[in-house]
């Protein structure tokens, strides 16, 4: 593109040399620069459009990514408390505000930032209304953990639909960016998630949950979904890792 321009660029300055040598008039040779500065105008505008576009896709491909990784550790998190929940016979509770910092920000949420046609208009509305009702839910748990008196149960219920809702909108991220033409494949995801497996911090408490401690995830709607991508393992190791960096408390 660049090439491109410069090419464009010499061409119409080689043009003025030309009009102001061959101009038979001081008007003649004024309308020549004028047109050719209007000409330039024109070829620098669609330049930075073209820049503008670029970035905007690149912002795109960011915001994608990081959702999906947010709703893929917000998964690795259900899945260490239902191990470490089962381990001890539902006798702890995450500390307050574990499930509240699965919510998607509202700032995420505002898809409007894309650039929004006829074709995919109507899957980011979906998407929209798919976080907010995940973080209706995430909040519906926060609260069900917090109560005491909430069966086992349906807290049990709680955690398989924020895994499985997390799916859902995953599954919709991925076709978003095929239509927005941004490259993020299911292939790209599983190496990206198992290069930020490497640089991921562990917590300052003790281990939560041993690789014995970890629960199958094919007898729930949904949960199996990392495991049909190829990150069986690596999610595996996430859950080792991630355990220490939240605690759990004596249900009240």
């Amino acid at each position: 593109m660049l090439d491109v321009l410069s090419q464009i660029i010499n061409t119409i300055a080689a043009s003025i040399c030309d009009g102001f040598t061959n101009a038979s008039s001081p008007i003649s040779c004024a309308v020549s620069f004028l047109a050719s500065v209007v000409t330039i105008a024109g070829f620098g505008s669609i330049f930075f459009y073209y820049w503008k576009v670029r970035i905007s896709k690149l912002c795109q491909k960011k915001i994608i990514i990081d959702l999906i990784r947010h709703l893929y550790i917000n998964c690795v998190i259900i899945e260490i408390i239902r191990a470490r929940l089962t381990k001890e016979k539902f006798a702890i509770r995450p500390t307050d505000g574990v499930f509240s910092r699965f919510a998607v920000l509202d700032t995420d949420m505002c898809l409007d930032r894309f650039s929004v046609n006829s074709r995919n208009f109507e899957m980011m509305h979906e998407i929209c209304l798919l976080f907010r009702n995940y973080n209706i839910v995430v909040g519906v748990a926060e609260k069900h953990f917090a109560d005491p008196k909430i069966s086992v149960d349906l807290k049990k219920q709680d955690m398989t639909d924020i895994f499985s809702r997390a799916v859902k909108v995953t599954k919709l991220l991925f076709v978003l960016g095929e239509n927005l033409k941004l490259g993020i494949t299911k292939e790209w995801i599983v190496r990206f998630l198992e290069e930020n497996l490497k640089s991921a911090k562990e917590g300052a408490w003790p281990a939560g949950i041993e690789e014995s401690d970890i629960l199958p995830r094919d007898q729930f709607d949904g949960h199996s979904y990392y495991d049909e991508m190829g990150l069986g393992e690596i999610f595996n190791q996430r859950m080792l890792k991630h355990a220490t960096t939240f605690y759990f408390a004596p249900r009240d």
